[in-house]
């Protein structure tokens, strides 16, 4: 809970409470649940794997072609040579 007081200003999960545990009362009350700020970093932390995922689905695409237009070239080698 320290950390997410610290790092989301928030208080409690769902609910905030009437107080801190760990960050200055001189602060006032809590005024949110730490939910909102942890789905936020959750989708935050989302959009980069998104995006490595694409990458991936996208060069492993670009690997299948060229290796595909390889397995081709072979054969068609292989008939002009014989």
């Amino acid at each position: 809970m320290k950390s997410f007081e610290k790092k989301l200003n928030c208080q409690g999960i769902c609910t905030p409470s009437k107080w801190w545990w760990h960050n200055d009362i001189t602060k006032g009350s809590p005024q949110r649940g730490c939910l909102v700020g942890i789905k936020a970093e959750i989708d935050m932390s989302l959009g980069v794997i998104y995006t490595g995922l694409v990458f991936a689905i996208i060069l492993a695409f670009l690997l299948l072609l060229i290796s595909c237009c390889e397995v081709y070239n072979k054969k068609v080698d292989n008939k002009i040579a014989a």
